[in-house]
């Protein structure tokens, strides 16, 4: 089962054969909903000429930002999107408005990228001593978004911080409030008003999948708080896909995914998660029974090419630590039909270090 170690993944996995003892009862249902999507995927450089029509403003690209070197696809999508469609001018990223003179800097090469991520750590810091590795973890979430940064400028296009502060943003933590959805109509806001002053004509916006996917239960928000709902009422017409690019992300739509201790980055919030704590140990070890055999099946139906499966209203259960969690309103992994497509890279970009 060596091959599981290419999954693209921070998540502890346990290949001991007795993990297995259980079976999971969901395994074969989500294995051949797999292989029925990869059936549908159609050639992502078709999606971007047929899906970018010419009334089309802007398309939103859906990332888990924990998947840091994986998202150098974002420049070969750049590419795709602007040979398709040349009028592809600018690029929004979801980082704080008041980096943007930071930005400039770096892109006129007034400033190195070593000196470009020290002032943005500092900018977004709360005042506590960083350390070396925070800035290592930093840099790495950086990367991709600084190549694509590049990549425009030096084909003419505007790139374009359009978010909250980070003072904002850490207001927003504190007060207990759920930001994603005034964060989502302030970046709308701003995107719509670099439209208006004509600056652009076609746009990539890069944001986190949560923006663009249905808010859980407990989340503040409304599926008109949706960050291309938000935009379509604007009238700024709006392609959302959900972007993934290693074999364990691009399972996120069939799979419950999302306890990645190892992976999980301490920004400036007060929040300490330790992988070997006792407390994480019992339902780690539960989600590891459950899903390492089954993502072991489900892993060569991946599209081994560049690909994009239409969105659909079916609908998984999904599973946790646990067990079974309500599909239809539980976690990014229930439900495929919040956005227009799921991109696919697969195999293509994994992390550096694995």
């Amino acid at each position: 089962m060596n091959h599981l170690m290419n999954l693209g993944t921070g998540l502890l996995l346990s290949f001991s054969t007795s993990l297995f003892a259980v079976e999971n009862p969901l395994c074969g249902p989500r294995v051949a909903t797999v292989e029925k999507a990869s059936k549908r995927a159609i050639p992502l450089a078709q999606v971007f000429r047929t899906a970018i029509g010419p009334e089309t403003k802007l398309v939103v690209f859906g990332e888990d930002h924990d998947q840091y070197q994986a998202k150098r696809g974002l420049m070969e999508m750049y590419r795709m999107i602007k040979k398709e469609h040349p009028r592809l001018n600018c690029v929004f990223i979801e980082l704080g408005e008041e980096h943007q003179p930071l930005l400039e800097q770096f892109l006129k090469k007034e400033r190195s990228k070593k000196d470009f991520i020290l002032a943005m750590v500092k900018s977004n810091w709360n005042g506590r001593p960083f350390t070396q590795e925070y800035l290592e973890i930093f840099s790495d979430r950086m990367d991709a978004w600084m190549d694509l940064a590049t990549l425009a400028h030096a084909d003419g296009s505007s790139v374009l911080y359009d978010d909250v502060t980070a003072e904002q943003n850490r207001q927003y933590y504190y007060q207990g409030i759920e930001s994603t959805g005034p964060r989502n109509h302030f970046m709308a806001e701003l995107i719509e008003r670099n439209f208006d002053s004509g600056k652009c004509d076609l746009a990539m916006k890069i944001v986190g999948h949560q923006h663009i996917l249905s808010p859980t239960p407990t989340a503040a928000r409304t599926e008109a708080d949706k960050l291309q709902e938000i935009l379509k009422s604007r009238s700024i017409p709006t392609v959302a896909m959900h972007f993934t690019n290693t074999s364990y992300e691009a399972l996120s739509p069939f799979f419950y995914l999302d306890f990645d201790y190892v992976s999980y980055m301490m920004y400036y919030y007060e929040i300490e998660v330790d992988p070997a704590d006792p407390a994480h140990a019992d339902p780690l070890k539960k989600f590891n029974d459950y899903e390492t055999d089954c993502l072991s099946k489900a892993v060569p139906f991946l599209p081994k090419v560049h690909v994009a499966v239409p969105a659909s209203p079916e609908i998984l259960p999904a599973y946790g630590p646990s067990g079974i969690m309500n599909g239809q309103t539980y976690g990014r992994a229930a439900r495929m039909d919040q956005v227009d497509y799921w991109v696919w890279l697969a195999g293509t970009h994994e992390r550096k270090n694995q």
